[in-house]
């Protein structure tokens, strides 16, 4: 079998590993309603929980993108998995408060490993001529991962208690280690053609290791500071929209359920959006983010007039919004930690770009709440348009930014 044909398979099997693996991400969301009405925890501790999952789950990627570029991947992968198992299987056993809000943090510090370690296989055990198709695909996972995530919590709660949904995960989590061992032993050995390996332009003992210039020259500060904003604008819409909505229109249970549904599949449009304008504007990164953020400013800018316009229109110019900031979300997760590659940096890169993700939706999460508490509405969507002319504006300066990196690093 020829190395393409090779890595086009072994970049369907990642694929398909991160997407069913949403599923242990998602897990406590899904069954936050049930944990409240049947009052083994409160509102603000489902939130404490929540926001501490991601918390730890940040500061996990920022050395899982390290401990990636020293320890083989296919292990970090196996780690990884075996250790939330552990984890889930213990919230299946201890069903209280203080056991969830510890196993469910931890499960989030836990996954340090699992995006660096994917990503580093993405960039040097895949032809290169495979790499671009193989992030497109992983762009589109997360979504599909979601909607596959929320169906099978439909239906496993209609028949069996909250407490299964942490067993089922459990039980994926070990699946994927074999998945794993399987995939190790079928593809880790495949051998790339003489000159398709890391061409890296520093001697090969500094590969791997954390080179400062090269990372700020890259734009690294920059890049975190667009996918921070961007997490904090996407979730909190997201997460407040259906508050939104009831409060201010009286909008019904069901009306913000279809919505959550609908975000999903939105979610896989934008990332066909995404990937399209991106190719469009040469692979420019910082173009595409730009160009996204000026097509969302109006929709955004109309939200402002929420109390006097439909709640049809209203719920159309957010999700519109929150589309292409989904979009914009993937370029910066799947493509930009590609350019530092050649210095066997992409999964260091990558870890650490999901991390400011993972503290967006932290701010987010507790932020946007606070904020609609204390002042209002109209405070918080204001806020997201200042968001959003920002994350334009920084957009404009990574593409200068990429371009004379380009230019120094030929």
């Amino acid at each position: 079998m020829s190395t393409v044909k090779m890595s086009k398979r072994l970049s369907t099997n990642l694929f398909l590993l991160f997407t069913i693996n949403v599923f242990g991400k998602i897990a406590f969301s899904a069954v936050t309603v049930e944990l409240v009405a049947t009052e083994v925890m409160t509102k603000t501790e489902a939130g404490l929980i929540n926001a501490l999952f991601w918390l730890l789950y940040g500061i996990g990627q920022c050395f899982g993108g390290y401990v990636a570029e020293r320890v083989k991947p296919y292990l970090l992968m196996k780690l990884t998995f075996f250790l939330s198992f552990v984890l889930n299987a213990l919230i299946f056993v201890f069903d209280a408060f203080i056991p969830i809000l510890v196993f469910w943090t931890l499960n989030g510090l836990c996954q340090f490993g699992l995006w660096p370690a994917i990503l580093k296989v993405v960039s040097t055990d895949i032809v290169f001529e495979v790499r671009d198709k193989a992030r497109s695909k992983l762009a589109y996972s997360y979504a599909l991962g979601s909607i596959l995530s929320y169906l099978l919590t439909s239906i496993i709660l209609l028949v069996l208690p909250w407490q299964y949904m942490f067993l089922i995960c459990a039980v994926v989590n070990l699946l994927s280690v074999v998945a794993v061992v399987i995939i190790e032993r079928k593809y880790s050995k495949v051998v790339l053609p003489q000159g398709e390996n890391v061409k890296c332009p520093v001697d090969s003992k500094e590969n791997g290791k954390i080179n400062a210039p090269v990372l700020m020259s890259g734009g690294i500060i920059l890049f975190c500071s667009l996918i921070f904003i961007r997490n904090i604008v996407e979730n909190c819409i997201k997460t407040w929209m259906p508050t939104i909505l009831t409060e201010v229109y009286d909008a019904n249970t069901s009306y913000t359920l279809m919505l959550s549904v609908v975000m999903m599949f939105v979610s896989v449009v934008g990332v066909f959006l995404g990937l399209f304008i991106y190719k469009k504007m040469h692979r420019d990164e910082g173009k595409s983010l730009a160009f996204m953020g000026l097509i969302a400013l109006p929709f955004m800018l109309l939200t402002l007039l929420y109390q006097s316009t439909p709640m049809l229109l209203t719920t159309l110019y957010m999700i519109i919004t929150a589309m292409l900031f989904y979009a914009a979300g993937q370029l910066l997760l799947n493509y930009y930690p590609a350019y530092f590659y050649k210095w066997g940096l992409s999964a260091f890169v990558g870890g650490i770009i999901n991390a400011f993700a993972a503290f967006g939706n932290v701010v987010s999460s507790y932020g946007g709440g606070y904020v609609a508490d204390n002042y209002s509405w109209d405070t918080l969507i204001l806020l997201w348009n200042v968001f959003l002319v920002i994350f334009i504006i920084l957009s404009l300066v990574g593409t200068i930014v990429l371009k004379r990196f380009k230019k120094r690093y030929k």
